[in-house]
């Protein structure tokens, strides 16, 4: 063991820990082979079906997973084991707190937002799919909507309810993080898994200890010339090496361009959602957490301008943006429990959350 390096040994402690929750996942194989069988692509917009990190299958009473990694409850196999291309289909993307992390499945943004919407609209029956992926960010969405149509699987309406995961680091010669391979996820899913059925957690990302080794590590990293800054830098520092929004901004308005242009071809209307966010709380770093001063107290302060900027841009291009970024501070000020975390939401958060995005349907289809 002592041969071992800092790095190698958080590394294999991250790993024991997450009990291998999240698997690499190659997509399902397309209905179709040949160009007279699937729909017309554009060759621009042509991907290779890409492996993925997804959750593996996972079952039991209130928490369950599909072969493809996709939320489900315990009376289905499968997300798409009734799908038809005759029914309203929604798909709902998004990151983890689409997901549902740490909800059960009946409280999950998705499945709350099934209850809600109308049994139908225009005559056809409406069913609604969580298609939500732990770290996804619009760019991973648009990929797996991709992957999606060249199956067979189109929607007749696309939510992308993104935001917390848009923040980016490109100063400095720091890129986007690969969330990919980011350990930390491995950690917060495994955890939100054992609190959706009520099981005994520890949050290692949350403990004292756990904390110092990776700031001790990064601050070695940092003095080899390489590391992540924005986890030991501080002040000013703190303030340059963090992400610039409007870069961050101007990633996300690209590539909802592109999921426009997709949507236009293949005959469906997408709808774009700013997460609530506990960084927009009136005392967002004291509710319920992360502990002031912390990286992810810090972090916070970016996100407001980010999500300006982000309307801002899309407005410009006469595109509408949902900002829900203060939906949930007036349940949070009567002292409701909104949040799990700064950003993963209560059951009685997703139900908020979802109730407005039914209306922004609504309004969609009115």
């Amino acid at each position: 063991m002592a041969s071992l390096g800092g790095g190698a040994l958080l590394f294999v402690t991250a790993n024991f820990l997450a009990s291998a929750v999240i698997a690499w996942r190659a997509p399902v194989q397309p209905p179709c082979q040949g160009e007279l069988e699937c729909p017309a692509i554009p060759l621009r917009m042509v991907t290779a079906l890409r492996p993925r990190w997804a959750p593996p299958e996972f079952r039991s009473p209130r928490l369950n997973i599909d072969h493809e990694g996709f939320r489900v409850d315990a009376q289905r196999a499968s997300a798409f084991e009734d799908y038809s291309s005759r029914d309203y289909n929604i798909f709902v993307f998004g990151g983890s707190t689409m997901f549902g992390l740490p909800a059960d499945d009946d409280n999950t943004i998705a499945a709350h937002l099934a209850r809600v919407l109308p049994r139908q609209h225009n005559g056809l029956p409406v069913r609604v799919y969580n298609l939500g992926q732990p770290g996804y960010r619009l760019r991973d969405e648009a990929y797996l909507l991709i992957d999606l149509l060249k199956q067979g699987r189109r929607p007749s309406l696309a939510v992308f309810y993104d935001g917390v995961n848009e923040q980016c680091f490109y100063l400095r010669g720091y890129g986007p993080p690969d969330w990919d391979l980011d350990w930390g996820h491995y950690i917060q899913l495994n955890a939100a898994i054992r609190l959706a059925n009520e099981r005994p957690v520890i949050v290692v990302g949350n403990l004292p200890l756990y904390q110092l080794a990776v700031r001790v590590r990064e601050r070695l990293r940092a003095f080899a010339g390489r590391g992540e800054a924005e986890r030991w830098a501080s002040g000013e520092e703190f303030s340059r090496v963090y992400a610039d929004s409007d870069q961050c901004a101007g990633r996300y308005v690209k590539e909802a361009t592109f999921l426009m242009e997709v949507a236009r071809q293949f005959g469906f209307e997408p709808v774009f959602i700013l997460q609530a966010s506990g960084a927009f709380l009136p005392n967002a770093t004291a509710y319920p957490f992360p502990r002031h001063g912390t990286l992810l107290a810090r972090q916070i302060i970016h996100y407001k301008d980010l999500y300006r900027r982000i309307v801002e841009e899309m407005h410009g291009r006469g595109r509408k943006v949902w900002d829900m970024s203060l939906v949930l501070n007036a349940a949070a000020g009567c002292g409701e429990s909104i949040f799990s975390d700064w950003q993963h939401l209560s059951a009685r958060g997703n139900e908020i959350v979802a109730a407005q995005i039914a209306a922004i349907l609504r309004t969609e289809w009115n």
